[in-house]
Order: C-alpha cells, then structure tokens, then sequence
C-alpha cells in the first residue's frame, strides 16, 4: 500500500497522517461487457437548460471502445470495465473509462446495452441508441 502526497517544491519534508482507513476486498471476476457498437445520438443537457444533440458511431473491439462524432468528425477512445467505483454517481454495472468527451476527461456509465450517461463539470450527456 502506498499513500501519496501532492507537493510542489523539492524539500523533505514530514507528513504525519491520521484516521487512514484501509480496505482489503476481493476484485470481481471480469465479466464480459455488452456490446455498444452501433450508431448513438448524444444528448447533451446543460445545467442552462439548452439541450444539443449530435450522432455519434461507436466501434467496439472486446473492451476498446472508439467514439465518432460524426457531426463534428472529432473522436476519443476509451476501455470498458465492470464498474468498482466506490461512490458512482450512476450505478450501472459497466464503465468507459479514460476517454474525452467535450474536452473533458470523463467517465460513461453503462446503463443498458442501449442507453449510457456522463457527467461533465457543466452538463450531463445521455448517449441514446439507434434502432
């Protein structure tokens, strides 16, 4: 176990911490990710009120996952994993992880194999499959 603390300068210094809680729990068995290819419409809804949407292609290869923002020809990758998180603001059994969405670096809650949701510092995405 490690515990780290943010600095800025290159002194020693000496950091005493209290009330540190470790927790030792088993690492679920991956389970296998449901499948997201397909075309999406993305919802975006600001905490204005102003909604926008815009079609978007995801590709999926096992747990790799490509976003194509097919109105603005931008794109972003990201890596499906059961979600472990402890304090999600979503439950939902499945997360992408590591992609960037609106120039932020976010989290897409899988809530079905047909609707996924994200939260950014300004507004909330709703990603909404096509039939």
């Amino acid at each position: 176990a490690s515990i780290g603390i943010w600095s800025t300068f290159e002194t020693n210094r000496t950091y005493y911490l209290d009330e540190v809680e470790v927790r030792i729990q088993e690492v679920p068995q991956p389970t296998s990710p449901p499948n997201i290819t397909g075309n999406w419409t993305m919802t975006t809804h600001a905490r204005s009120g102003e909604t926008t949407s815009q079609n978007v292609t995801i590709v999926q290869a096992g747990i790799y996952v490509g976003f194509m923002f097919t109105d603005n020809l931008e794109s972003t990758t990201g890596t499906i994993t059961d979600n472990i998180l402890t304090e999600p603001k979503q439950p939902s059994r499945f997360i992408i992880y590591d992609c960037t969405i609106n120039n932020f670096q976010t989290i897409v809650y899988i809530n079905t194999d047909s609707q996924m949701t994200a939260f950014l510092p300004s507004n909330t995405i709703e990603f909404t499959k096509k039939q």
